[in-house]
């Protein structure tokens, strides 16, 4: 009588169970994982840029928003989220679980505040840019502006109403919701320090000229020109009328003075008595008139090379037409400003 083979019934049922768990396991990352965590406080956590999935998961682990150092790296992988893990300053709050943590990073939901600074504006302009995305205190932001303790040589000495305009630099910025008006003030100053190289002070030692004079002249740049190419032209006519001690004759300064903008200024305006009165004195005004951008800045310090001395606004396209003489200048006004 023939035997009857064995059913191997145990190592089939090893890998099925084997499986099975497995399956769970992926299913529930582990189980245990997925319990939420109840945080009895905020938990502030930083995402620092280029940070792997490993070391994301250490600094959450770390901050108590998971039961085990390698939960988060685990479900990032088991997700194929890992590359799109976005760096920033987080913070979470009530219950946490692994998805909601992922949710979270993969959208950048964190706790800093977008916030855009336009070219061109005051400080009080800005301040009040800034207090329309984020909560300020106008005065301190002023008071700040005027009285702060800054450690860059180029700026005026402290008390000056006008002292800080100019060097609060233009920029996208993020901003941490907690920040005062005093740090969010030196993040902008930082930047403009950074922004001004080391290469463009030796360029403003070249052309004779000074950090502030440099940043007056782009400030007026700024509010005159309208297109990045009529920057450098601007200041051109500038740099030439300057050397020969010819009044700048700018209409940004006018309007600098009157505070709100002026569609047509008027002889009366012309007449304002006030060191920062272009049409009335010579050389350069007391200080910055606006906060100039990186273009109007480098325009200042590599000026064009013409021999131009008068430019006038194209209202068809807000472009500038130059000429060198005050005869082909009023012949530019009378074609483009009927």
């Amino acid at each position: 009588m023939a035997k009857r083979k064995k059913t191997k019934v145990m190592p089939i049922l090893v890998i099925v169970a084997v499986c099975l768990i497995g399956f769970f396991v992926i299913k529930n990352v582990g189980g245990y994982q997925d319990r939420p965590i109840a945080l009895t406080a905020p938990v502030t956590v930083e995402i620092k840029q280029g940070a792997s999935s490993a070391a994301i998961s250490k600094a959450l682990y770390e901050k108590g928003l998971t039961h085990k150092e390698n939960d988060f790296k685990n479900y990032s992988k088991q997700q194929k989220i890992s590359q799109d893990l976005k760096p920033g300053v987080y913070t979470f709050t009530g219950e946490v679980t692994l998805e909601k943590i992922a949710q979270i990073l993969v959208k950048g939901q964190t706790n800093e505040l977008k916030i855009t600074i336009p070219e061109g504006l005051t400080v009080k302009q800005t301040a009040e840019k800034i207090k329309e995305q984020f909560e300020i205190d106008l005065d301190e932001f002023i008071d700040y502006c005027q009285n702060g303790d800054f450690s860059y040589d180029y700026l005026p000495a402290k008390g000056s109403n006008d002292r800080l305009n100019g060097f609060l630099f233009p920029n996208t910025y993020f901003i941490e919701k907690d920040w005062t008006e005093a740090q969010i003030i030196d993040m902008l100053l930082a930047q403009f320090d950074k922004t001004f190289t080391d290469a463009w002070r030796q360029r403003a030692q070249e052309i004779n000229m000074s950090v502030y004079d440099v940043v007056t002249l782009a400030s007026i740049i700024e509010r005159e020109a309208q297109l990045d190419v009529d920057r450098p032209l601007m200041s051109s006519v500038f740099h030439n009328r300057l050397d020969i001690n010819m009044k700048l004759d700018s209409c940004a300064t006018i309007q600098y003075l009157l505070g709100e903008p002026k569609a047509v200024l008027t002889n009366k305006d012309l007449q304002i008595e006030s060191p920062y009165n272009t049409y009335q004195n010579s050389g350069l005004p007391p200080g910055p008139i606006a906060s100039p951008g990186k273009a109007s800045l480098e325009a200042a310090l590599y000026p064009a090379d013409t021999d131009y001395f008068y430019f006038v606004l194209n209202p068809a396209d807000n472009s500038h037409v130059y000429s060198r003489t005050l005869a082909e200048h009023n012949a530019n006004v009378k074609k483009y400003l009927k």
